[in-house]
C-alpha cells in the first residue's frame, strides 16, 4: 500500500508539525507590534521634526504639532484595526478603566509602548549628527532632545496643569470616539 502525505503517518516519516499559537496568543503579538511600530513611528518622525541645525533657519512654531499630528492620523490609519492604536499609556490606562483590555493587555500595551519609545528616539540619535543634537557650548547642560521642559517662567504646579488639561484632551477624545452612541 503506497504511503500517502494525507495519511496520519506524517510523524512515523520523520515530519514534525510546526507549533501553532493560539488565536489569543497571535492577536497579543499583532498588538505589541502595532504598538511598538507605531509608537516608534511617532518618536521617530516627531521628534525628527524638531531637528533643528541643518540650516540657519529656526524651524517654523507650527512644523512640530502638524507633524506630530500628521504623524498620530497615518499611524492610526495604519495600526488603528490591529492594536487600537493607543500610543499613549494615559489612553491605555482609559481603555483598562473602562472594561476594554485586559489588565494583561494594559501591560503588553504600556511595556510595546515604552519599547517603541526607546527605538523610535534611538534611531533619531543614531541617524542625527552628534553635533546637531548637542550643539558646541552646551556642555552637557542642555535639557534633552524631544523631551517636554517646562518654560522657566512656569511653576510646577502650572506644568503639571497643562500636562493634565493636555493628556485629558487625547482621553476625553479617545472615550469620545470609543462610545457607541457617537457611531450613529
Amino acid at each position: 500500500m503506497p504511503l500517502s502525505l494525507k495519511s496520519s503517518s506524517k510523524a512515523s516519516l520523520g515530519q514534525i508539525k510546526p507549533p501553532r499559537f493560539g488565536k489569543r496568543a497571535v492577536k497579543l503579538l499583532e498588538l505589541c507590534l502595532g504598538e511598538v511600530l507605531g509608537t516608534s513611528m511617532l518618536m521617530f518622525f516627531g521628534c525628527m521634526s524638531l531637528v533643528q541645525g541643518f540650516s540657519q533657519t529656526p524651524i517654523p512654531s507650527m512644523q512640530p504639532g502638524l507633524m506630530f499630528g500628521f504623524v498620530v492620523s497615518t499611524v492610526i490609519c495604519i495600526f488603528g484595526h490591529i492594536s487600537g492604536a493607543h500610543l499613549n499609556p494615559s489612553v491605555s490606562v482609559s481603555a483598562f478603566l473602562l472594561e476594554m483590555i485586559t489588565m494583561l493587555e494594559l501591560v503588553l500595551y504600556v511595556c510595546s509602548q515604552v519599547l517603541g519609545c526607546l527605538i523610535g528616539v534611538g534611531l533619531v540619535n543614531i541617524i542625527t549628527p552628534e553635533e546637531i543634537l548637542f550643539p558646541v557650548g552646551s556642555a552637557g547642560l542642555s535639557n534633552g532632545f524631544c523631551t517636554t521642559v517646562p518654560h522657566a517662567s512656569l511653576t510646577t504646579v502650572q506644568a503639571f496643569l497643562a500636562e493634565f488639561f493636555s493628556t485629558s484632551l487625547l482621553v476625553f477624545t479617545c472615550c469620545g470616539v470609543w462610545d457607541s452612541r457617537n457611531a450613529k
